[in-house]
């Protein structure tokens, strides 16, 4: 038999010491520290810390306390704030600097990034939505090597200070939903049990507890690992549909924090979660500028005009990824003269650069991979009816289908519309 819980007199109890008054109402209905612990889906040892005013309740926690042990609504919730807090922790000031306050931070799985040139548009952009705004999701999306993933780190770098925990999840290797929600639970919880086995929407629900608790930063990097080779954007893999509960959820629940992905491609979810005055943001990240553009080359050796140089970035639309490629194709085959290299256009997509295409093309459906073949034969943008003359094993719908995809994946663009027609490139 465990160890019996120790006695406690209502007398004892204070709304300074609310653990005190928790064991309290726990022993009156006869319920011990472990059975307690499975219904409110707390590990047995963070109750104790609770209940002995070692450690401070959650909202949550109280509010499963209350229903329970059939206590009055708020009877337990309306001491969770200062009150709650032992003497010796309270604050002395009513407010801390942001600056401050201690972040609980786990960036392992992140880049480490050394150098960040421009894109202050765009974090001015994100800091807004994520800090100003609250937004619950916000999304980056970009063709491979165009810089989502440093942004992001860069926007984190810059707002970690404004939350309470911060933790990047890198998706590469397509982990399971229930393993990267054990990750979350385990590092915004101590006390987790990661032993206790849960469904996913247990899990996920037990995630949003702790989401509308704490001011916390969440951020799934490379989502596009779990979306389907072979089909239509923003379509999960079979083993990985759950994912799409949790962005639904964390989109439409209330809560005090925010989730941040990176992606290639657009989750399916977002097109009806998505709008410019909703707590879901997407952000199509375009490549760099001119400006930037060289000054992520510098120290690579380069030389040419002014109009070489733009015209060297224009060819790679900016992407940092393929201009860095590139610059040591020019430097070790041209000893760094970029017009030369320009006059040899078989060299355009070598080494790592088709790679990187191959891997984005083998992504997409067959419907869309032919409209990339005549997109890439017109060289111009062209409308829809035109596409429809030239593929003719598509039909109209399967046509608009298709470039509507595409253009989720950041692989085609409409340039211009003449007479309500758009014309894609």
């Amino acid at each position: 038999m465990g160890r019996k819980d120790k006695a406690v007199s209502p007398e004892s109890i204070s709304p300074e010491t609310i653990g005190t008054w928790m064991r309290h109402e726990r022993q009156q209905k006869g319920i011990n520290l472990t059975d307690m612990a499975g219904q409110v889906r707390y590990s047995k040892s963070y109750l104790s810390a609770v209940e002995n005013n070692t450690s401070r309740p959650s909202k949550r926690l109280l509010e499963e306390y209350e229903r329970i042990l059939e206590l009055s609504e708020g009877i337990l919730t309306t001491h969770v704030g200062e009150e709650s807090i032992p003497q010796s922790r309270r604050r002395t000031t009513p407010l801390v600097p942001k600056a401050l306050h201690d972040v609980k931070i786990d960036m392992n799985e992140a880049p480490h990034v050394t150098l960040f040139y421009g894109r202050k548009e765009q974090l001015s952009t994100l800091k807004r939505w994520v800090v100003t705004d609250h937004c619950r999701l916000v999304s980056i999306l970009g063709f491979g090597g165009v810089g989502k993933t440093v942004l992001a780190s860069e926007l984190v770098n810059q707002i970690k200070q404004e939350f309470e925990f911060v933790y990047w999840i890198s998706l590469k290797d397509a982990p399971t939903l229930e393993t990267v929600l054990e990750k979350f639970l385990s590092f915004l919880d101590d006390h987790y049990p990661t032993a206790h086995s849960q469904k996913a929407d247990e899990l996920i629900q037990h995630l949003l507890f702790h989401l509308q608790d704490h001011r916390c930063l969440l951020i799934l990097d490379n989502f596009e690992s779990l979306l389907q080779s072979k089909a239509l954007t923003g379509r999960y893999s079979d083993e990985n549909q759950g994912y799409a509960l949790l962005l639904q959820r964390i989109a439409e629940t209330s809560h005090q924090s925010c989730l941040l992905i990176t992606s290639r491609e657009k989750p399916g979810e977002f097109p009806r979660l998505e709008g410019k005055t909703r707590p879901t943001r997407s952000m199509d990240l375009a490549g760099v500028a001119q400006k930037e553009g060289r000054a992520l080359l510098q120290g690579e050796e380069l030389f040419g005009s002014d109009q070489i140089w733009t015209k060297l970035i224009d060819l790679y639309a900016g992407n940092p990824l393929t201009l860095k490629l590139v610059a040591g194709i020019i430097r070790e085959m041209f000893g760094g003269d970029i017009a030369r290299f320009l006059e040899k256009g078989e060299f355009v997509f070598s080494g790592g650069i088709k790679e990187l295409l191959d891997q984005q093309f083998h992504r997409l459906s067959s419907q869309e991979q032919d409209i990339m073949f005549w997109l890439a034969i017109e060289r111009e943008s062209v409308s829809p009816i035109e596409l429809e003359e030239e593929c003719v094993n598509l039909n109209s719908k399967e046509i608009m289908t298709a470039l509507n995809s595409s253009h989720y994946r950041s692989l085609v663009e409409a340039t211009r519309t003449v007479d309500g027609m758009r014309y894609y490139t």
